[in-house]
């Protein structure tokens, strides 16, 4: 099954305060500047319809099991750097940072 989207909403629990004030210096109209984008891969699974067919789309509603942030690749990455020379800990490290990244 072939599924595609442009948009979905995230609930944010830790972290929203933090998040919300980030955006305050979003422009109120056009698209979110590229400085204040934070990219990020989602894990989870959709587990029910939200709402019904509009003629383009239709919603679902999907469990969160793991959000991972540009920062969080960062973190890791400097940490498979420092810890190189422990060569298992550094292999299984890279493989965890190729999975983030998509990376074959």
């Amino acid at each position: 099954m072939k599924i595609t989207s442009e948009f979905a909403v995230l609930d944010v629990k830790d972290g929203r305060h933090e998040l919300h004030k980030h955006f305050e210096a979003r422009p109120a109209l056009g698209p979110c500047p590229d400085e204040l984008r934070i990219p990020i891969t989602i894990t989870g699974y959709i587990d029910s319809s939200w709402g019904t067919d509009d003629g383009t789309s239709i919603e679902f509603s999907m469990i969160i099991e793991n959000i991972v942030t540009a920062e969080d690749v960062k973190d890791i990455q400097n940490y498979v750097e420092a810890d190189h020379r422990m060569t298992g800990l550094y292999v299984k490290a890279r493989t965890a940072l190729k999975k983030l990244k998509g990376l074959p």
